[in-house]
């Protein structure tokens, strides 16, 4: 990692910690659902259904936002053309139209709503740690709803703004949404803490492969295809008995 001047290597970890509160812990992905509908029985399932989100889920969708995340900070020009000004698409309006896809394409309305209330806490926990970092683009446009304020598109802005490579962002996005994962199913499923890290082993195993098979991609041509997370987030609202918000 090469932090910029003023940062350690730690201020990046921090983002990562389970502990961060931002409510990462409060969100099962879908698995709530697929566990109490007996769907998801065994470590072997539970592998499958991760490995899945993980790749053609939070691979091929969220980190393609941090991508459009760091263009938007590297191309040196954070304003934001004003709507209706005729201009060729700014790096920073790419950002919002890709933040705009991700939030559309999940499909349970309490999915959309992780993203948009986790993103919106990062933010003002970034905005208390580090006041000087360049906020004020990305705060303006979600005040003037001309972007949502994803997890990812935040994550994105603050791993840039630290100094971390868009390959360590990204990564460490696709770990931590592991960790929170595994975290929950550890809650829902009679496994243990052994089996419980045996299982993230073996996803963090598929980390980078997942990102580089997808980070030539133009991030608006992201794009997740995890029905049976979708079908699970859209059933979570209606179970007799929850233990997290989706």
């Amino acid at each position: 990692m090469n932090a910029k001047a003023g940062y350690t290597r730690f201020a990046y970890l921090q983002l990562l910690d389970s502990a961060l509160p931002v409510g990462g812990f409060s969100h099962s992905f879908g698995l709530e659902a697929q566990v109490q509908s007996g769907r998801i029985r065994t470590i072997e399932e539970l592998e499958e259904y991760l490995q899945t989100l993980l790749v053609h889920g939070w691979a091929a969708a969220d980190a393609l936002v941090i991508k459009a995340a760091y263009e938007a900070q590297n191309s040196g020009d954070l304003r934001s053309v004003p709507s209706g000004e005729a201009a060729a698409e700014s790096s920073l309006e790419r950002l919002w139209r890709a933040d705009r896809l991700l939030y559309v394409q999940r499909a349970a309305e309490e999915s959309r709503e992780a993203l948009r209330k986790m993103g919106s806490r990062l933010l003002r926990l970034g905005e208390r740690l580090y006041p000087e970092i360049a906020w004020e683009p990305l705060a303006a446009a979600i005040r003037e709803k001309r972007c949502i304020g994803t997890y990812p598109a935040v994550h994105g802005w603050f791993a840039c703004s630290l100094g971390v490579g868009l390959d360590e962002a990204a990564c460490g996005y696709l770990y931590a949404s592991a960790a929170q994962a595994v975290g929950s199913a550890l809650r829902l499923m009679p496994i243990g803490q052994t089996q419980a890290q045996l299982v993230l082993k073996a996803l963090m195993a598929r980390l980078e492969p997942s990102w580089f098979a997808v980070c030539g991609r133009d991030p608006l041509d992201l794009g997740a295809s995890v029905p049976a997370a979708d079908i699970g987030a859209m059933q979570h609202a209606s179970l007799h008995s929850r233990l997290f918000m989706s």
